[in-house]
């Protein structure tokens, strides 16, 4: 971070972080082509700090279809 500012007025001093985001995709054929896939994960921080902290956690769904498969 190479500069921090809390409602207009800079901060105290300069917070920095180390984040570590595991992510797990999963991908289940219902038939033929067709197939549903979630991916979720989430990140942490390595460093405690007052405000620099870590995201939230990640949930998507989706549907994949092949066209044209041998």
């Amino acid at each position: 971070m190479s500069r921090f500012e809390l409602d207009e007025m800079a901060g105290q001093r300069l917070e920095e972080n180390v984040y570590i985001e595991p992510v797990f995709f999963t991908r289940l054929e219902l038939n033929k082509g067709f197939q549903i896939q979630y991916t979720n994960g989430w990140n942490f921080g390595l460093m405690d700090n007052q405000y620099l902290k870590a995201g939230n956690a990640v949930f998507t769904i989706g549907l994949v279809y092949n066209f044209g498969q041998k």
